[in-house]
């Protein structure tokens, strides 16, 4: 539940409630082929075994900066540290695989 007071002088305190699906059952990816000729990566059908089902499916690798696979960002004038992983995402192919 997330409430606020509005700035208004008088007004009451305002509520909304969501309704949240805690999912911490990890997809199972059951099988996969890899064609070393053509580097192409193919997975199978993902099996999701919580309540909430899979967003979107991605493939990615880190590359390494710096001999890092991650980039630290510091900006001194908003006073914030930013961790970042050097993701580089693979383009969907249109037979589901990824090159």
């Amino acid at each position: 539940m997330v409430s606020y007071y509005p700035d208004v002088v008088g007004a009451k305190r305002q509520e909304m409630t969501f309704e949240l699906i805690l999912d911490r059952q990890k997809p199972l990816l059951n099988q996969v082929t890899f064609d070393p000729r053509t580097n192409q990566f193919s997975p199978a059908a993902i099996e999701d075994l919580g309540p909430s089902g899979v967003l979107r499916d991605s493939v990615f690798y880190l590359e390494t900066k710096d001999n890092k696979p991650y980039t630290i960002s510091i900006n001194n004038g908003y006073k914030y540290v930013s961790v970042a992983d050097n993701k580089q995402f693979v383009a969907h192919q249109a037979d589901s695989g990824f090159i």
